[in-house]
């Protein structure tokens, strides 16, 4: 009964020592400090893929089950295996969004998007590649990113046959078929290809600033303006080269000197191109010399 009425009252006493974020149960705030330190325990048993929470494996077990999607839509049609995950898309043409940032009040439909949007004030980067330096946001993010060390073009265009490393290439790309502007801004009525572009660009229109950086408190149009500014307020130098120790504030400091400073001791066969990483030599010959990958050592 206490628990219950938290929800009333609206006090979160369980706070993240990481981002400050605060919850009403313990458990919440267990399951929530998987996404600082990556940690996914549940795997699913057909292809090893690892989730965070028990509650996504399950989901995702559907997809190997092969479970019939009965809950569908009535506004856009698209059908879903289980009900929550139709009650929680009907969300989105209703315009609810229940998850707020305690930072900058910004409001989502889904919890997953809000502790994704988190990581954008506190700075953290918890996916890191394995390849290189670079460390992203979100799993999706990293696994995209791995596509350019792997050479691998997953999306490709149904009209053209193009093919991309990013989901969101493939969107922005296939504007150019179809030359729609569908989102228009209400105020000079310019349009745009994708809703992403109409956002970036209603900023010019407001002087509403969303964005507050936790440190300072200065505020922000975009996102990305807020990003690049927390990454100012770092000293410590959390990025070090794995050749000479030199160690870096930002990550792409670190792959800018890797690239300009770090040996390239690995060559192409079959020009003189040189290369940090073995991953960018095959990815490099697959592309440009149109060479099986599979056969290099």
């Amino acid at each position: 009964m206490k628990k219950h009425m938290l929800i009333h009252s609206g006090e979160r006493p369980h706070q993240c020592s990481e981002c400050g974020m605060r919850f009403i149960q313990l458990n919440n705030l267990d399951k929530h400090k998987r996404t600082h330190t990556g940690e996914k325990p549940y795997q699913c048993i057909e292809c090893d893929r690892r989730f965070a929470q028990s509650e996504t494996l399950k989901k995702h077990m559907t997809l190997h089950t092969g479970a019939e999607k009965t809950h569908q839509c009535h506004i856009c049609h698209k059908a879903f295996a289980q009900k929550s995950n139709l009650t929680t898309h009907m969300k989105i043409h209703g315009g609810i969004k229940d998850y707020v940032c305690f930072i900058c009040k910004k409001a989502f439909t889904m919890k997953r998007h809000l502790d994704r949007h988190v990581l954008i004030h506190t700075g953290e980067k918890p996916y890191s590649c394995t390849e290189c330096p670079k460390a992203f946001t979100s799993n999706f993010s990293l696994s995209e990113h791995m596509n350019s060390h792997t050479g691998e073009r997953p999306y490709q265009c149904g009209v053209c046959g193009k093919t991309f490393t990013w989901k969101l290439s493939l969107t922005l790309h296939a504007v150019t078929h179809s030359g729609e502007k569908n989102h228009t801004c209400a105020i000079c009525g310019k349009g745009f290809g994708v809703q992403s572009a109409l956002r970036s660009h209603m900023s010019i229109h407001t002087d509403k600033k969303d964005y507050v950086c936790f440190v300072c408190g200065k505020e922000f149009r975009r996102n990305c303006d807020l990003s690049e500014h927390v990454k100012t307020h770092r000293t410590e130098k959390m990025y070090s080269c794995i050749i000479c120790d030199k160690k870096f504030v930002k990550n792409s400091n670190l792959c800018q000197h890797m690239k300009t400073d770090g040996p390239k001791n690995i060559k192409c066969e079959l020009c003189d191109k040189t290369f940090f990483f073995k991953n960018n030599q095959k990815s490099h010959m697959k592309r440009f010399h149109k060479m099986d990958t599979a056969v290099l050592t």
